[in-house]
This record gives C-alpha cells, sequence and structure tokens, in this order.
C-alpha cells in the first residue's frame, strides 16, 4: 500500500512540475511586457527617458526578468572550424527559479491590469464554482446510479428517450431555454433570479443563482453517465457470476443490484475523477449566462481582458487538481482491482 501511494503521488508531483514548466514556457511568449504593465499602474508613463528606464530595469529585476531563462543554457562553442553544442549551468540566478519560488508565495500573484491580488480572486470564485460542482455531482451520481439500475429492469421507453433528449440537446441551448422562459416575466415566469444584488442578498437569493447552473449541469451529465452506467451493467450481465446469482434463485433485478451493478461503478469512477476538476473548473458558458462570478466567469473575463497572469493561475488550478484526482482515481482502482495496474 505504501508503495502504491510513493509510486502515485511521485508521478504526480512529476505530472506538476512538466505542467509548471509548460506555463513558464508559454510565458516566455505572451505577448505583454510585465515591467512596463507594472510601471502604467503606477502612472508612470513611457517617455523613453533615462528617468524612465531605470525605473524599467528596476521592475524587471524586482520581477525576476533579468538573467538567464533556466538553470542551463545551449550555447556555441568554436571547435577548429565547426560550431558545437555546449551546456552552460547558470545556477538558481535564473528566471525560472525566481518566478518558481514567487510562485506560491503571493508576490507574483497580481493581476496584470488591474493590480488586484490573484489569491483573493480566485478563492471568491472558488466559493460559488465549488458548491455548484459538489451539489451536480452528488445529484449525478446517486440519479444516473439509480437510474441505470432501473432501465435494466423495467422497460420503460419513455424514461429513456427523455434521457436521449438531455443528452442530445446542446448544453448552451438548454442553458439559454431557462434564461428565456424561467427568469423573467416577459416570455415565461420568473422562477429564478439571476439578477446581481450588492450587499447582503441573503442565502436564499445565492440558492435562486445557482439553482440554473445546476439544473444544467445535473440533467446533461445524467443523461450521460446513465447510459455509461448502463453500457457497463449489461458487460457485467455477460459474465458467469451473473448466471450463477440467477441460477441460485436470484431475480435479474436482485442479481444485477447486488452483484453485477457494483462491480460496473468501477467504469464510472474514471469519469468522476476527471468530473471533479473540470466542475472546479467551472463552465465558462453557464457562468457567463447566469451571471455567476465562479471560475468559468473569470478565465473568459481573464482572456477578454489579456489578464494572462490570472489565466495562468487558473490553468494552473485546474492543472494540478486534473492530475491530482486522476492520480487518487488510478489509486483506488488499483486498490479494488489489483489486476488494473497491469
Amino acid at each position: 500500500m505504501n508503495q502504491l501511494i510513493v509510486s502515485y503521488g511521485s508521478r504526480w508531483l512529476l505530472q506538476v512540475f512538466i505542467l509548471i514548466l509548460v506555463i513558464f514556457a508559454i510565458q516566455k511568449f505572451i505577448p505583454q511586457d510585465a515591467a512596463a504593465l507594472l510601471l502604467a499602474r503606477q502612472g508612470i508613463e513611457t517617455s523613453g527617458s533615462e528617468r524612465y528606464e531605470k525605473l524599467y530595469q528596476e521592475a524587471r529585476t524586482n520581477l525576476g526578468l533579468d538573467g538567464p531563462v533556466f538553470y542551463f543554457s545551449v550555447q556555441s562553442k568554436e571547435a577548429g572550424q565547426f560550431h558545437l553544442p555546449a551546456f552552460a549551468w547558470n545556477g538558481s540566478q535564473n528566471q525560472f527559479h525566481r518566478w518558481f519560488a514567487r510562485l506560491f508565495s503571493g508576490k507574483a500573484a497580481v493581476s496584470n491590469i488591474t493590480g488586484q491580488k490573484i489569491f483573493p480572486l480566485i478563492g471568491n470564485a472558488l466559493l460559488w464554482t465549488v458548491p455548484i460542482s459538489a451539489i451536480a455531482l452528488f445529484i449525478v451520481y446517486f440519479v444516473s446510479k439509480y437510474l441505470a439500475r432501473y432501465l435494466k429492469s423495467h422497460d420503460n421507453k419513455w424514461l429513456e428517450g427523455l434521457l436521449f433528449f438531455f443528452y442530445s440537446i446542446p448544453l448552451i441551448w438548454f442553458a439559454l431555454l431557462i434564461l428565456l422562459f424561467f427568469t423573467n416575466d416577459y416570455f415565461g415566469i420568473k422562477v429564478f433570479d439571476v439578477g446581481v444584488q450588492y450587499g447582503s442578498s441573503g442565502f436564499g437569493h445565492y440558492i435562486n443563482r445557482i439553482l440554473p447552473v445546476i439544473i444544467c449541469l445535473s440533467f446533461t451529465d445524467i443523461a450521460y453517465l446513465t447510459s455509461v452506467y448502463g453500457s457497463s451493467i449489461d458487460i457485467e450481465n455477460k459474465k458467469p457470476y451473473f448466471m450463477t446469482a440467477l441460477s441460485k434463485g436470484l431475480s435479474a433485478e436482485d442479481a444485477t443490484k447486488w452483484h453485477t451493478a457494483p462491480n460496473a461503478l468501477l467504469s464510472m469512477i474514471t469519469l468522476f475523477v476527471g468530473a471533479i476538476p473540470g466542475s472546479i473548473a467551472g463552465s465558462v458558458v453557464l457562468e457567463t449566462i447566469f451571471n455567476i462570478p465562479g471560475i468559468g466567469r473569470l478565465l473568459y473575463t481573464s482572456l477578454k481582458q489579456g489578464d494572462y497572469q490570472v489565466l495562468m493561475y487558473i490553468v494552473l488550478l485546474i492543472g494540478i487538481l486534473t492530475s491530482l484526482f486522476y492520480a487518487i482515481g488510478d489509486y483506488y482502482i488499483t486498490r479494488i482491482n489489483p489486476s488494473a495496474k497491469k
């Protein structure tokens, strides 16, 4: 068990480090000058004077943008008539080392556009996205598990057709229908209030704002996971132990409920561990449509405004959570079914 934890833990740390390297490399190609933006936020004009150049160089030094890029660099070395590559070790005095040291300290976590601290921005957004994701995943898991078992023992064409309808309907279309007919009095009835109320609006208004997003996420995911779980039950029902349970006098419904359905749940673990970080990342479409200040809308506004610093931290958070939950899912799958390790 300890070896398994160390194995998956070290693999996750390696994935996180590679992700950080990729984000750092992408950051070097961003068409923004962080030092110039910092001086602009301080009200220092780009006049091209000696004073500005001095302040500009000081800003680059404070931001860790001077010096070599990485721990080593490749240089050209003359060897007679040829030029051969030579590696030069730069030590810790490089841009990546300084950036990595300041990454989680909060010193580098400042918006390029507004100058706001990024950690509180993301924290406030998570206060909206995490409850939405947790409630939606809870509903999806239990409802899809029950529906899949029910449809395997009952022939209900109407329910299957309804699930197929929600599975095939585009998410943005479903969200716009709710927005059009259930949030105003012009075309329908005002069931949900998605307007912004400044000040203390109360817990009821908070629930009323997040309910449309939960409904949209739940209905589409329930249809999909019911289909996946049902297919996994069909596969398990073709195995010999299902026929053995039937020969012992169990009904098909009881054999499915107590024997094949629990084994079929293994196929849903991978889907759920992928859905958790995905839902925490937030739905850009849903949070924008329903005016929810979550991670999804923060991602959209950061991209729209060119606030690449905030965007970088959001992508890093999503990447770390995705790799972490997949590592946890792989660990539990291996614990439950050791043959999966092979």
